[in-house]
């Protein structure tokens, strides 16, 4: 949980935590820059308008102090929370650097998902990722000891569910890309032969209709005839000329 800033450490200026406060005769306290600049252009107290001169603010010592302590702690707990959710390093594949989901280790003691470490045996040889060296037999073995020190970090922090790793982002992709390629390759009409008997001409045709062709070119599949007598008359003519 945030702690929210204290209201007398924020500047009512510049509405963000001040740095070097200085207090004036009525009590309130400013971040210096700001009152400075605003007595510039005004003579008087920017909350309560009282009359008000550069020469009348004191640094507020004691005030500086408690500000530097709360954004201290402040950030050690925000840097303690963001460490808390934060994988240990060898829950982490370091060929697809997410978190492993089927954890495998090597002879040589490195941990990589399965699939991932598979992928690159396939591609690279039965070598180790971290050195080049042959793998060995067998080439890795299953861990499940880390498999469930993996399930158990990740269920006590059942918000990093909600956040997709860069391999749920990827194959998200890889599924979205292959959609669009099956949509492109079912739209487009499937073609029929047909070759003239004792020709070399030959035509080809959709076997079905295609709603992207002119009605004058629709042909159905059962319609061989009609495009061979076509196709008789177009060689009759070649062979005149």
């Amino acid at each position: 949980m945030t702690l929210p800033t204290p209201k007398d450490f924020v500047c009512p200026l510049t509405k963000v935590l001040m740095k070097d406060p200085v207090e004036a005769p009525h009590g309130l306290s400013y971040e210096r820059r700001a009152i400075v600049e605003w007595l510039g252009k005004h003579e008087c107290c920017p909350v309560v308008g009282f009359p008000l001169e550069a020469s009348e603010l004191r640094t507020n010592t004691k005030l500086q102090w408690k500000i530097r302590y709360w954004a201290s702690s402040h950030e050690a707990q925000a840097d303690a929370k963001e460490e808390e959710r934060r994988p240990l390093d060898k829950f982490v594949c370091p060929l697809t650097d997410s978190i492993m989901i089927d954890p495998v280790t090597t002879r040589e003691g490195h941990n990589y998902e399965r699939e991932a470490l598979q992928d690159f045996v396939a591609r690279h040889g039965s070598i180790s990722p971290f050195s080049g060296k042959p793998l060995g037999e067998p080439e890795f073995y299953v861990n499940k000891k880390l498999a469930w020190e993996i399930r158990n970090w990740q269920s006590e922090r059942p918000e990093l569910a909600m956040e997709p790793s860069k391999v749920d982002v990827q194959e998200s992709s890889s599924v979205q890309e292959a959609t669009k390629e099956e949509a492109r390759t079912d739209s487009a009409p499937k073609m029929h032969t047909i070759t003239i008997p004792g020709s070399k001409m030959s035509a080809q045709y959709p076997s079905q209709r295609s709603s992207m062709m002119p009605s004058s070119m629709m042909t159905d599949a059962g319609s061989d005839k009609d495009v061979l007598s076509i196709l008789e008359e177009v060689c009759q003519l070649e062979l005149s000329v």
